[in-house]
């Protein structure tokens, strides 16, 4: 109960308050610079004029009407206010949304391709017949890798960069046997355990990360 107290005075503090504030001040105003303009450049004989007596004298009835009217303009250009804080706020809010989402998909989308390239890498790979071919595509896979351990590190994943890069650096026998099980040559085996653990390790990355 207390806290939608507190909501509606808020609201109505933000609606009428501002509003309301800034026409005194500016009445204020108005009166003070009558006030110098009169005392520093009219004659003696207009120095007995005043707002009140300037002021057409009219029923308190509608005195009260005009004072009913006035917070009625006051309390609707406050309300038009608050909404048009609000609806800018909101816009504010959507673009920088529609910002992140754009740059989430465009952060699938390249991790999406690293991990397609990684798998047609590693076809080539195991294709390849040729050492001259293979030792090629060897330089490709650490083209690869830098590619991948820079995009983490620009995704903010500095962390899991490093771990990245380090899970294939020198894989072991027993690495190389869990991840090698199709009979391929034996110059080949290390070079592509090593890319098996890289692209193992990115698809837990990007899983774990829901990249």
């Amino acid at each position: 109960m207390q806290r939608q107290i507190s909501e509606r005075l808020a609201s109505w503090k933000e609606i009428f308050w501002g509003k309301a504030v800034g026409i005194a001040a500016a009445f204020w105003l108005i009166l003070g610079a009558w006030d110098l303009f009169k005392s520093e450049f009219l004659p003696e004989q207009y120095q007995s004029w005043t707002v009140v007596k300037l002021t057409p004298h009219l029923s308190w009835r509608t005195w009260i009407i005009l004072l009913l009217a006035t917070l009625l303009l006051v309390l609707l250009e406050g309300a038009h206010a608050a909404m048009q804080k609000r609806d800018k706020a909101n816009a504010e809010l959507m673009l920088k949304l529609a910002g992140t989402l754009n740059r989430q998909k465009e952060t699938r989308n390249a991790f999406a391709k690293l991990m397609d390239e990684g798998n047609t890498l590693n076809l080539h790979m195991y294709k390849s017949k040729a050492r001259e071919e293979f030792d090629a595509l060897d330089a490709q896979m650490y083209d690869w890798v830098t590619r991948t351990f820079t995009a983490l590190n620009e995704s903010g994943l500095d962390t899991d960069a490093r771990a990245f890069c380090y899970s294939g650096n020198e894989p072991s026998s027993d690495q190389i046997k869990a991840v090698v099980r199709d009979p391929c040559q034996p110059w080949k085996q290390y070079p592509m355990a090593k890319l098996a653990i890289y692209r193992a390790k990115l698809q837990e990355i990007v899983k774990c990360r829901n990249l």
